[in-house]
């Protein structure tokens, strides 16, 4: 038996063969855990995003977000906690809006509770590009003057993409 060092006895192009369909290419993530917090009811860039360059117009990309939201203590309605909406967005481009009359939220039973929750959110995307495509998360209130916060109470939001071959 004979070993070979791979980094310094090759040269050229190595074949990556043939991967059948649905096959994951490659893989981004990144973390935030700033704090941001919003009143508005127009939608805002949260800061969650990142980029990803497609080998191919035919492949898609699968995004998954885990995103923390909470609102201020002392802001919900009684009985409900409606925290305000959240989107994905491709470019300039919405692919997901899963609550457009930004009611995200959850029955509480309380008109004061502690209101921090981890959404998750997923999306099969087909960007027809090879050239980077950037992905991000805008979140917006509902109640215009009441508090979203993005990361609230040291909340940590991913968002990951994965080049899926087609």
């Amino acid at each position: 038996n004979q070993s070979i060092n791979l980094a310094t006895n090759v040269t050229g192009t190595l074949a990556t063969g043939n991967l059948p369909d649905g096959s994951v290419l490659q893989v981004v993530e990144a973390t935030n855990n700033t704090e941001a917090t919003s009143t508005s009811t127009s939608y805002a860039d949260t800061g969650l995003t990142a980029s990803i360059t497609p080998s191919s117009t035919s492949n898609k990309v699968m995004v998954l977000v885990n995103v923390t939201l909470a609102s201020n203590i002392g802001q919900e309605l009684a009985n409900q906690c409606d925290l305000g909406g959240l989107k994905l967005v491709r470019g300039s481009t919405d692919i997901l809006n899963p609550v457009s009359d930004k009611r995200l939220g959850v029955f509480v039973g309380s008109s004061n509770p502690v209101s921090t929750y981890v959404i998750p959110l997923s999306k099969l995307d087909s960007p027809s590009s090879t050239s980077a495509v950037t992905y991000k998360v805008q979140y917006a209130s509902r109640n215009s003057g009441k508090s979203i916060r993005f990361n609230g109470y040291s909340g940590t939001s991913t968002i990951q993409l994965m080049e899926i071959s087609a």
